[in-house]
């Protein structure tokens, strides 16, 4: 989603240097490995701040 325009972003559109903001279960569950990984289902919003 994009933040000024609430409107839905492709993923495809999302380039390097864009900042985003993820918004995540409030105690996700995340592997032991470097770096963590995070299931899917415990991602709740990703938001396309640019």
């Amino acid at each position: 989603m994009n933040a000024k325009t609430k409107e839905k972003v492709d993923m495809i559109d999302v380039k390097s240097g864009m900042t985003v903001k993820i918004t995540l279960a409030k105690e996700p569950v995340s592997t032991m490995s470097l770096p963590p990984q995070i299931p899917g289902k415990d991602v709740y919003k990703i938001v396309v701040v640019e």
